[in-house]
């Protein structure tokens, strides 16, 4: 059956980490959340768990093909890569969306979303970390709890894979960024007492948002497989992001209408590791300190 238990993330500690750069009572502005949120698609409080492929019955049975990240509606949704917005549209099931062919030879879907930011249109190029639209409950999923839908397709074939892991590493990256601020604010500390020059903001500390993962896909990508299959490939992909989980992070589980039965027997075990050509493990790489 679909792990939904063990999974569940959320951005508390993230946020935690962040106002720890901020002077005591200074609010986190949108910047500070983008800089610091690195490639995660929504910037603010965000509770999610393993629910791609799980059973959905509106507006008609399907399996999910997304991950529902779920958080205030209004909370601004940003860029996670580089690239060029495709598509929008305002659809009876996904409601307010958009497509976002990224340069890493992915394309994004964003649905459910309360509207776009100004300026959003077909054709614009936008840059990891910026604002393209704010969460919200349009669609089929009006009138329940605001989230954001999110869908990868590589190589925009329209056949999804899981974002779970990805938005895993994301999130990861962005915690261990942020914890190493912190501790270099610790060593500007120590450096100003003997006259060290200042850094303009401290959230220049942060470092870049994580490299493309598109050496990923031409090995996860079976294309005899399912999307649940493909899916599962990625279960076994060990990230270099390991952050320690902190206590804030303990799952908060929601109910979920799945359907063990309908989808017991689809589950695979995937493998424990997988390597590029040439044999090198996978990882995501962190870009140099600025």
């Amino acid at each position: 059956m679909l792990d939904t238990a063990g999974t569940a993330r959320n951005t508390r500690h993230l946020l935690d980490l962040l106002q720890r750069l901020k002077p005591a009572g200074a609010p986190l502005a949108e910047p500070d959340l983008q800089h610091g949120f690195g490639r995660f698609p929504v910037l603010g409080y965000v509770w999610y768990q393993n629910d791609y492929g799980a059973p959905r019955y509106i507006p008609y049975f399907h399996l999910h093909e997304g991950i529902d990240l779920f958080a205030v509606a209004g909370t601004p949704i940003s860029a996670v890569t580089d690239g060029v917005v495709a598509k929008i549209a305002n659809g009876s099931i996904g409601g307010i969306g958009l497509w976002l062919a990224g340069d890493d030879g992915i394309t994004y879907y964003y649905g459910h979303m309360r509207g776009y930011a100004p300026g959003i249109a077909p054709g614009l190029r936008v840059q990891v970390g910026e604002e393209i639209g704010y969460v919200g409950d349009s669609g089929a999923t009006h009138g329940t709890y605001p989230h954001l839908h999110f869908e990868m397709s590589p190589g925009g074939t329209g056949r999804t894979v899981s974002p779970k892991p990805v938005l895993d590493a994301w999130l990861d990256q962005a915690e261990a960024n942020a914890n190493d601020a912190i501790a270099r604010i610790v060593e500007y500390n120590q450096l100003n007492r003997i006259g060290a020059a200042r850094w303009q903001s401290v959230f220049d500390l942060l470092r870049e948002p994580a490299a493309p993962v598109e050496s990923l896909w031409p090995v996860a990508l079976d294309p005899t497989a399912t999307s649940l299959g493909v899916q599962l490939a990625f279960d076994g992909i060990a990230w270099s992001m390991d952050a320690p989980q902190h206590p804030s992070l303990a799952p908060g589980i929601a109910d979920d209408e799945v359907a063990a039965p309908l989808v017991g027997d689809l589950v695979l075990q995937g493998p424990s590791w997988l390597t590029v050509s040439g044999g090198s493990p996978l990882a995501v790489t962190r870009a140099a300190v600025r």
